[in-house]
């Protein structure tokens, strides 16, 4: 394959970021789509928790550190919002400020520090990970203007 586009929505963004920022195959990626992308895991795990009863707030930063001992987590690996001026994939980002699982002020935030964004695709009504089925066309003309302008820019060495 010539172009290949990696497509990652919720915990699959994460793990799209975590492939064109540490894999040796990351330069064979033309593109990336992130669709509701869990961009700073440690950050949706503070602000779920402030919404749960008093003890689990408390709690959380010793649960945290031994979940780090426990499987060799570094939480500081999984903010991708820090890490964003490091990424050289072009970027097609999409969210919906309806979305009650992963905020979407992070990919406001992502969105306004990442040197290759294509576009942000901000909608309005969707829940998390379904900005398809609440706007089916504008989704796929917005992927299909992004993958041809990426493949059309590579064919002409720019």
């Amino acid at each position: 394959a010539k172009n290949i586009f990696i497509l990652g929505h919720s915990m699959g963004g994460s793990i799209a970021l975590q492939f064109i920022l540490k894999s040796n195959l990351r330069s064979h990626v033309s593109g990336v789509v992130l669709e509701s992308p869990a961009l700073d895991l440690n950050g949706i795990i503070s602000e779920k928790a402030k919404a749960l009863p008093f003890p689990i707030t408390t709690l959380l930063p010793p649960i945290k550190k031994m979940v780090s001992k426990l499987v060799n987590l570094d939480w500081s690996e999984l903010d991708y919002i820090s890490k964003a001026s490091e990424i050289e994939t072009p970027i097609l980002l999409i969210h919906s400020t309806n979305d009650q699982t992963v905020p979407v002020i992070q990919s406001d935030q992502f969105a306004n520090v990442i040197p290759n964004l294509f576009e942000y695709l901000r909608l309005e009504d969707a829940p998390h990970a379904a900005s398809w089925n609440f706007a089916q066309h504008k989704v796929e003309s917005t992927i299909k203007t992004f993958i041809t302008d990426v493949v059309s820019k590579t064919h002409s060495g720019k």
